[in-house]
């Protein structure tokens, strides 16, 4: 169907518009998320790739307290903070990170979540 794409593409963007309830479960590296939160044209997906990255970061913090954010997730939050059209159309939403993640295992450690955020957000 597809038979002429020579190259992989820089990132999956679907559900566009959110066009259904639903979550599409499709693996992405960081790599992959990274670019689709700074080049995908759908704000709905972009916001989706930051939450995913965001989600990775707090999980990789809860497991291993010691560890520092890092510094790639901070730069992309900064990134975000100062792009003038995002924030004029969602205000500091986009950027929302919240207590929680994913991973039932740790999503009700709720004194460890709160710790994880504030970390991210110092």
């Amino acid at each position: 169907m597809f038979s002429k794409i020579k190259e992989k593409p820089t990132f999956f963007s679907a559900n566009r518009g959110y066009t259904f309830y639903g979550k599409v479960n499709y693996q992405q590296t960081d790599q992959e998320l990274t670019q689709q939160v700074n080049l995908d044209t759908d704000i709905i997906n972009r916001y989706i790739a930051f939450y995913k990255l965001a989600d990775k970061e707090k999980l990789r913090l809860l497991k291993n307290k010691k560890s520092d954010v890092n510094e790639k997730f901070i730069d992309l939050f900064i990134s975000l903070l100062n792009e003038k059209n995002l924030t004029n159309k969602l205000g500091s939403l986009f950027l929302t990170i919240t207590q929680s993640v994913e991973d039932q295992k740790y999503n009700y450690f709720y004194q460890a979540l709160y710790e994880t955020r504030e970390k991210i957000f110092l």
